[in-house]
């Protein structure tokens, strides 16, 4: 997402196609509710509501809010897959 959001190579060398920037709120639905929607199972996942399989991740920051730079930073904090938790990280 830090790519799709800064137009820069993984190592920030490089700018890629400054022009195709887009914002958080369309990069985030891009890896959810589109990538469900192109795989033919947005009845089932791409968003969390009734019915689905509840699959998602809790981030120790607000990828939607915090800066540009930290984005890349965001540890996974806990992970459910089918509404379980299948992943939770060692307490610091």
């Amino acid at each position: 997402m830090w790519i799709t959001l800064s137009r820069l190579t993984r190592d920030g060398s490089r700018p890629l196609h400054a022009n195709e920037g887009s914002t958080r709120e369309r990069a985030l639905r891009m890896y959810t509710t589109n990538n469900a929607f192109f795989a033919f199972e947005e009845d089932k996942k791409g968003s969390l509501e009734t019915r689905k399989f509840a699959d998602f991740v809790i981030l120790d920051r607000d990828i939607l809010t915090c800066p540009l730079k930290e984005l890349c930073l965001a540890r996974t904090l806990h992970t459910c897959f089918g509404g379980k938790l299948v992943y939770q990280a060692d307490a610091e």
